[in-house]
């Protein structure tokens, strides 16, 4: 009796040894390439791949990774209706400038006015600061003349108002037509304006680049045509076919220098660049 029970000791405990001994030997291995190759012959002979329990864990992932491309990032919401196509290609180039200037505000032409020299408190003129009134006058000269010389010319009857055909100007104290003083109307067009002398025919015009004189008016002349006038205020009077000239005299002014279409710059430097209107 005693012999039978130790057999049946000795198969229950080869039956422990064969089913938990063994498998761990097996399943435990001693380095890490037998651990991959027991993991790898393991999974293949169980049934059902790697879904069946191990002991240990897998060392590597039991589904290979996918070859594709993350899909890119959700749009926050649903994109309105499609824009409508643009309505024609971009011009090729831009407008041109306009080629004339504002038009002008209209001037009384009844307005009869004498051209004098702007003067202010600060100008020192001829070493003093004394105010001075210069204004236009009709005179004669043997030729045309401008800045310094006045190549002989002369107020023929001081005491009269006489301005005829190729008369210059030349500055005098402004004193109305007992003194001879010029009175001029305007002739407004668009942008510019003919400077004509009261009573007459006569407007005043670019001779050459420098020089100014009297000729019948002609509005088709752009030669009789200047810019800046106003009755309001202090201008300057540029001839239209050269907008960098202001009509001026030299340096400071006195009696009997002559007008003539000096530089804008300069004539702003020594304070002649400017006129008044004078209600006539």
């Amino acid at each position: 009796m005693v012999a039978q029970n130790v057999l049946i000791g000795t198969a229950v405990a080869l039956v422990v040894i064969i089913a938990v001994v063994i498998p761990v030997a097996i399943l435990v291995p001693k380095n890490n390439d037998s651990n991959r190759s027991g993991i790898s012959a393991l999974t293949e002979a169980l049934p059902g791949g790697t879904n069946f329990p191990t002991i240990l864990p897998s060392s590597f992932p039991s589904l290979r990774p996918s070859d594709l491309e993350p899909s890119a990032s959700p749009s926050i919401g649903p994109s309105a209706a499609p824009s409508d196509f643009p309505s024609g290609s971009p011009s090729a180039q831009p407008s041109p400038s306009p080629t004339s200037a504002p038009t002008l505000p209209p001037v009384d032409p009844n307005f009869e006015f004498n051209l004098m020299m702007h003067w202010e408190r600060e100008f020192f003129w001829q070493e003093e600061y004394t105010e001075r009134t210069w204004c236009m006058e009709c005179m004669k000269c043997n030729e045309l003349s401008g800045a310094d010389g006045n190549s002989g010319c002369r107020d023929s009857n001081s005491n009269s108002f006489d301005c005829d055909n190729k008369d210059q100007l030349w500055l005098q104290d402004c004193g109305g037509r007992s003194k001879g003083t010029a009175v001029f109307t305007i002739v407004r067009h668009d942008s510019s304006d003919q400077i004509r002398v009261q009573g007459s025919d006569l407007c005043l015009t670019l001779v050459r680049p420098r020089f100014i004189n009297l000729q019948p008016c002609d509005e088709a002349d752009i030669l009789q045509r200047f810019r800046g006038f106003d009755r309001n205020q202090p201008f300057d009077l540029r001839p239209v076919l050269n907008d960098d000239g202001c009509l001026t005299q030299s340096h400071h002014p006195r009696a009997g220098e002559v007008i003539f279409n000096g530089g804008c710059e300069l004539a702003y430097f020594w304070n002649t660049a400017l006129w008044d209107a004078i209600p006539a």
